[in-house]
């Protein structure tokens, strides 16, 4: 993505946040989350909170700007992540505003997204909050399930390779001592037979776990990377900015707002420090 398509793209997100009042700590914590899957620089990042509350909301030109240079694909894929970015800034406290929810209308109608695409949409969003809601590693149902499974499948068969032995046993007119000795040889085979199943199930079962808990594992490495980006961005503007401050005279309008800013920053790090890392 451009750097100018990036900052486009950004300003509308920080729009969305401000739209209602006041960017929260939630909301920013969310934005640097998506500033750092996009890599915003920090000159840019520093600028876009400088003038958050400031943002002009003539969205018609914003989407104009935005999509200037791109070609057909390229245009289609921003639409779609910016409609789920917006979803992600607007619900990032738990609640959406009236005002959020028509900005959100606006975009839609603009983005020429129709009800279908955007409740696909709806759906990856959901599926992305959720997914780091299930532990990589097997739960204790699940290897239960498992393990009966196996279970299941190298009893069954020694058990129906006995049975078999037994009805042609009994067809055959054999002596007691020689039915014992055949027997014995049919119990020792079957106990081999469910060794082997009981083995060969399990292979399969955990081939097939392993492929989807390293798909899982994988992902979630990524998600975690992300995660640690953010937090990088969010440590850096703080000490920039309080760096800044340092040099400003105490008695200057903007200290105070500056202040502000410092403390929104710091609780948003908090609050991402504590959260899990999350697909979006």
């Amino acid at each position: 993505m451009p750097i100018e398509t990036k900052i486009k793209y950004c300003q509308i997100l920080f729009l969305m946040a401000s739209i209602d009042g006041e960017v929260n700590p939630l909301e920013i914590k969310e934005l640097y989350r998506l500033m750092a899957n996009i890599r915003v620089l920090q000159n840019n990042r520093i600028s876009l909170l400088t003038h958050m509350n400031e943002l002009e909301d003539d969205i018609k030109d914003i989407i104009k700007e935005l999509f200037e240079g791109l070609n057909f694909q390229e245009k289609n894929i921003l639409r779609f992540s910016l409609i789920k970015d917006l979803i992600i800034i607007m619900r990032a406290d738990y609640y959406e505003s009236s005002e959020e929810r028509e900005l959100f209308n606006k975009f839609k109608t603009l983005l020429s997204v129709t009800d279908e695409q955007l409740s696909l949409i709806e759906d990856e969003y959901k599926y992305d909050i959720s997914f780091t809601d299930y532990e990589i590693e097997e739960t204790r149902y699940n290897k239960k399930v498992k393990e009966a499974i196996t279970l299941g499948a190298s009893l069954g068969t020694p058990a129906a390779f006995l049975y078999i032995k037994e009805k042609e046993a009994n067809n055959c007119n054999i002596k007691n001592r020689f039915k014992k000795k055949k027997s014995r040889k049919h119990i020792l085979k079957a106990l081999a037979m469910g060794v082997i199943s009981y083995k060969t199930v399990k292979w399969f079962l955990n081939r097939r776990i392993n492929q989807q808990e390293l798909m899982k594992e994988y992902i979630l490495k990524d998600c975690t990377k992300l995660q640690d980006r953010a937090v990088d961005y969010l440590y850096k503007d703080i000490n920039y900015i309080q760096g800044y401050l340092q040099y400003m005279d105490s008695n200057d309008a903007n200290t105070k707002t500056i202040e502000n800013k410092i403390v929104l920053l710091k609780k948003s790090l908090s609050q991402l420090q504590m959260d899990k890392p999350r697909m979006i």
